[in-house]
């Protein structure tokens, strides 16, 4: 009966790590967090590690701007950084002068070092409709 007991016990306790293992990539989180600054957008890429473990992480922020007379214009910016346990990080900041009839859209993705895994992936999107509008002119041939 104390063999039983025993591996009972003992294959509960691999379960429980397994399980809690399998948990720890989904609590990194990626966030964009945007903000007008002196008739700018401020886009501030931040990471949140709420694991106790130590990561290293490669990230990729990108953005796309169309300007009101149809032109593109585009920020990437990428790197390797390390995220203690608990601790939340800001990767990179974009300053993106935008008028009223411009529309941008940004990308953080974060990946793994080592597996290149996405674990976290965040997008903004402001003045959507104008980036629609553009490939439905171009679809009808006006473009």
């Amino acid at each position: 009966m104390d063999k039983s007991y025993s591996l009972i016990l003992c294959t509960f306790f691999i379960f429980l790590s397994v399980f809690s293992y399998g948990q720890e990539d989904r609590k990194v989180s990626a966030k964009i967090e945007s903000s007008t600054v002196e008739g700018q957008i401020k886009l501030k890429a931040v990471v949140t590690n709420t694991t106790s473990i130590y990561k290293e992480l490669n990230y990729l922020l990108v953005s796309i701007k169309k300007g009101s007379a149809g032109n593109f214009s585009n920020n990437q910016q990428s790197g390797k950084f390390s995220l203690n346990p608990n601790e939340v990080k800001v990767l990179s900041e974009i300053n993106v002068n935008l008028e009223k009839k411009d529309a941008l859209k940004a990308f953080l993705y974060v990946k793994d070092e080592e597996t290149q895994k996405l674990i976290a992936k965040d997008s903004v999107e402001l003045n959507n409709d104008l980036f629609k509008k553009s490939s439905q002119n171009r679809r009808r041939g006006f473009l």
